[in-house]
């Protein structure tokens, strides 16, 4: 469709499977996407919301996960090319104030995180934008996460397209994306959680009930990757790949 605007309800709960799927000018023209209180986003509710077209880009690069998400469906949003939501500054309609302050929060509220719920975003940024982006997983301070599952490639290939990543064309260099893992209370890091990720910053790796790392977790990432990982005593099984 030629969606670009859609106001959501405070009272809306719920977005349903491919809800907004292949709405390639959502979001266009600054206009921001808000989910006030959606409790859960299904299987690739905005799944593709992004285009080219005549060298213009088009699709959903600004969205409010709300304070009450609890589930992130698989696939919810890949393909997309999110960047910023609103914690970054005070109107959103405009845009960042500086380069370097780009942030994507998932709330404190979410325990489930789906397989491929952000496969391939922040793509966009390769070509124009500088500066780091930070996907920060909010938390009180001193307390875990409430997170509690995440599912595989759900961060895979984030920052950079399939093509730049496989071929080594150029890529944006100035550009990474920093995470904040806060205390993660997973078992498991899953099969490739980060698989080709254009990674800066790793804060807060998880710890204290970490038993198992993915096959192809950290496999090829890219930027200034963590120079040091700290495993606890209870982590029994490295998959293969998992940090080549």
């Amino acid at each position: 469709t030629n969606l670009e605007k859609i106001i959501l309800p405070n009272s809306l709960k719920e977005i349903g499977a491919y809800a907004f799927y292949d709405c390639r000018k959502l979001g266009s023209n600054n206009n921001y996407v808000e989910l006030h209180h959606v409790k859960k986003v299904d299987v690739g509710a905005f799944m593709s919301c992004y285009s080219v077209e005549n060298d213009i880009k088009y699709g959903l690069t600004r969205i409010d996960l709300g304070d009450s998400l609890e589930e992130i469906g698989d696939s919810a949003f890949e393909n997309d090319q999110l960047l910023v939501d609103n914690k970054n500054t005070a109107d959103p309609t405009t845009e960042p104030a500086t380069p370097d302050t780009y942030e994507f929060i998932i709330p404190k509220t979410v325990t489930k995180i789906g397989a491929r719920a952000f496969f391939n975003t922040f793509r966009f940024a390769l070509a124009d934008v500088t500066g780091n982006a930070k996907i920060i997983f909010d938390h009180e301070e001193g307390e875990p996460c409430n997170l509690k599952e995440v599912g595989e490639s759900a961060f895979e290939e984030m920052g950079v397209s399939s093509q730049t990543m496989t071929t080594h064309h150029e890529y944006n260099k100035s550009f990474q994306i920093d995470i904040n893992l806060c205390s993660f209370t997973l078992k498991k890091i899953p099969n490739r959680m980060f698989y080709l990720t254009y990674l800066g910053i790793i804060d807060n790796f998880p710890g204290d009930t970490l038993e198992e790392v993915g096959e192809y977790a950290f496999y090829y990432v890219y930027g200034k990757s963590p120079t040091k990982i700290e495993l606890k005593e209870n982590v029994k099984t490295i998959g293969k790949y998992a940090f080549y």
